[in-house]
């Protein structure tokens, strides 16, 4: 539990050193073209340290569940201040606000987190939080297509953040470049189909998460396609705030994403030493 908080505060503190940088940097200079594609970055930071909140699989979790939440919620208003498309002359008050708040933020987050550390240094877990559901024969001998599911989970996410549900600044570049958007959007969930046909031997239950996870998505993205193709009149704010609301629709994927992710490393550590043998495909007595 504390190496998982030193790694929290890792992160939180990279979070905040993004977001110094990005705020100075976007301050006197407009990010285009690849560079643009910094203002994802927070997105993907957040995604990271969103484990914390993961109390439904990690009962351990729930010692630090209110400090976890605020501890993100921090990280994400610290993300809006200093993503968000102001336009403030440097040297300005507006502009020195802007950092100070940035900063306030991060003290409390550092301070919060550093609570949550000495919570866990304290914690005796028990005996019946540590146990693991048990691991059928079939999981052990799906192993290999567990990773194939979990690899599947992070890449269709990072493809759908930085190429799907960022049609709203890729089609200001070009109008062309957001059917290339539609596109990657379909591949993201043709690689969420696939995902979850390896990750579920039922796979009618497979199908159903599938199309619930679809649906959600699927929201987001064409909310962020009637902003982009100027269905919806939007002002700055719209646009600007877009892509997180594109991000929150993709909550239920991000969420069977991080079951996948931890039931193929459960199911690796009770097969261990036979990792080898169990993911071999000839060795494999249901294929």
């Amino acid at each position: 539990m504390q190496k998982k908080i030193k790694f929290l505060m890792m992160i939180t503190i990279i979070i905040y050193i993004n977001n110094f940088a990005f705020a100075y940097i976007n301050g006197y200079k407009t990010l285009i073209g690849v560079s643009a594609l910094w203002a994802i970055s927070p997105f993907l930071l957040l995604t990271i340290a969103s484990f914390i909140l993961a109390s439904d699989y990690k009962k351990d979790y729930l010692i630090v569940k209110k400090e976890a939440r605020i501890s993100f919620i921090l990280k994400v208003l610290s993300c809006i201040v200093a993503f968000y498309n102001y336009k403030f002359e440097i040297g300005s008050l507006e502009y020195i606000v802007r950092f100070v708040i940035i900063a306030i933020l991060c003290i409390i987050n550092v301070n919060l987190e550093y609570k949550m550390y000495r919570i866990a240094k304290k914690y005796i877990p028990k005996l019946d939080e540590e146990e693991v559901k048990p691991v059928s024969e079939k999981e052990k001998w799906n192993i290999k297509n567990y990773g194939r599911a979990a690899t599947l989970g992070v890449g269709s996410f990072i493809l759908v953040v930085t190429g799907g549900m960022n049609i709203v600044f890729i089609a200001q570049m070009s109008r062309y470049y957001g059917l290339i958007c539609i596109c990657i959007f379909i591949v993201f969930l043709k690689m969420n189909y696939d995902k979850n046909m390896l990750f579920y031997q039922d796979k009618v239950i497979g199908k159903r998460i599938f199309l619930k996870d679809a649906f959600y998505a699927s929201l987001g993205f064409g909310y962020n396609c009637a902003v982009a193709f100027n269905f919806i009149s939007g002002n700055d704010f719209i646009e600007n705030t877009a892509l997180i609301v594109g991000i929150c629709f993709l909550y239920p994927t991000i969420v069977t994403n991080r079951k996948i992710a931890l039931r193929q490393r459960e199911v690796s550590k009770v097969i261990r030493d036979n990792f080898e043998y169990y993911y071999n495909d000839e060795n494999n007595p249901y294929k």
